[in-house]
């Protein structure tokens, strides 16, 4: 076990050592990682929370289309659905 660790510490800094020397190529070799974790985040962006903010926004619209408030009166009141007594009209 104790050799597979002083394995590994000379690995990586030959590794070190090449990337220090041939800066090009050890850009390239991370470039392909950081990459696909760049494709994998704007996906989740794209394909999850955009939908879901137009969602939510459509659901908001359709709502006050139906029970007769304006978009605009319902800005004005960010906390319109709390009612208590001293708030309430």
């Amino acid at each position: 076990m104790f050799y597979f660790a002083i394995m590994k510490g000379n690995i990586m800094r030959k590794i070190k050592e090449l990337m220090l020397k041939h800066p090009i190529l050890g850009a390239g070799a991370i470039f392909p990682f950081s990459l696909a974790f760049t494709i994998g985040i704007l996906s989740v962006i794209i394909e999850i929370v955009i939908p879901l903010l137009f969602a939510v926004g459509l659901t908001y619209w359709i709502y006050n289309s139906i029970i007769g408030t304006s978009v605009r009166d319902s800005i004005h009141e960010p906390f319109n659905y709390i009612h208590t007594k001293y708030y309430s009209m």
